[in-house]
């Protein structure tokens, strides 16, 4: 992220929002180039742990894996890199609601995604 995306970043949420999804997007795509053999669902849960243990200052724990597991199993059903980017709205939705209330538009994009996960046409 640049400086001035940085500073925009602190007075305007939206941007602050749109950089929490990327960030995700970027952790996965990342992940899948350093690890190219990992199911979806691995990659999926070791971001969610990864979150988790910044927000927490926590160490990995087996509560942990198991959260970081359930929480990101929804997601395994969408395509790459769909995938990322509704657990980075959903990501997004647990660490700043006040964004998630603010800005409908990421809530509106995270219920599109996510009809996607039941839809067999998508």
């Amino acid at each position: 992220m640049g400086l001035f995306r940085i500073l925009k970043s602190i007075v305007n949420t939206e941007v602050m929002g749109e950089e929490v999804v990327s960030t995700i997007e970027k952790m996965y795509a990342m992940s899948k180039r350093t690890s190219p053999s990992a199911e979806e669902h691995e990659i999926l849960a070791e971001i969610c742990i990864n979150r988790m243990r910044a927000r927490s200052g926590k160490q990995r724990s087996e509560e942990m894996e198991f959260a970081a597991l359930s929480q990101s199993a929804a997601f395994t059903s969408l395509p790459s890199p769909i995938n990322a980017r509704a657990l980075g709205l959903y990501i997004l939705s647990q660490e700043r609601p006040d964004i998630i209330n603010q800005h409908p538009k990421f809530s509106a994009e995270f219920h599109r995604l996510m009809a996607g996960a039941f839809d067999p046409n998508m």
